[in-house]
């Protein structure tokens, strides 16, 4: 009975992976904002993994994979000296109950507890993103900066298809593209 919950489990992570198409610009942006050299195929297997995440917490795809470059340059197997865990850098001393019997250095279970916490932030402080990743980061001088900056690179690498990405403050000229960042 237990084996057949894991493989239609299993069956359905897969059916939903496969099924979520990665776009070039995520790819490519994740890519880029690796801390080692990443493969396209890798780089695909985060975004999809992000992807999935994030539809299945409702968040924007573009805020899980700031938070996870953030943490940790988008290495699944981190592990932090206050001992957080997976690519999104998740204590388990306090998110326990959500890794229980996972593997959070699984890229797609760490993208799905970290945007799980990442959620439930935003629901706490209500809706204000900023609020939400002081509480993400533990209080971190200047992170929600520093996560809202590489969001506004992923939407400026989709809006403008460019292979070069910007994780510092742009203006793109002759353009009304709003780049707003989340309250």
């Amino acid at each position: 009975m237990l084996f057949t919950k894991f493989i239609i489990a299993a069956l359905f992570a897969l059916s939903i992976g496969s099924a979520q198409a990665a776009p070039d610009h995520l790819i490519d942006w994740v890519q880029a904002e690796s801390h080692y050299k990443m493969t396209r195929p890798a780089a695909t297997r985060v975004v999809r993994a992000a992807l999935v995440a994030a539809k299945k917490h409702r968040l924007d795809v573009e805020l899980v994979l700031a938070v996870a470059r953030q943490e940790t340059g988008f290495r699944a197997s981190a592990r932090s000296s206050a001992n957080a865990r997976g690519v999104m850098q998740v204590i388990p001393r306090w998110h326990g109950e959500k890794i229980r019997g996972r593997n959070i250095n699984d890229i797609r279970v760490g993208f799905d507890v970290g945007a799980h916490v990442l959620a439930e932030y935003l629901a706490s402080k209500q809706g204000n993103t900023r609020r939400a990743l002081a509480k993400y980061s533990g209080g971190a001088r200047r992170y929600a900066d520093k996560v809202l900056r590489y969001r506004a690179s992923i939407l400026l690498a989709g809006h403008t298809n460019n292979e070069k990405f910007c994780t510092k403050p742009c203006v793109l000229a002759n353009s009304s593209y709003n780049l707003a960042t989340p309250k």
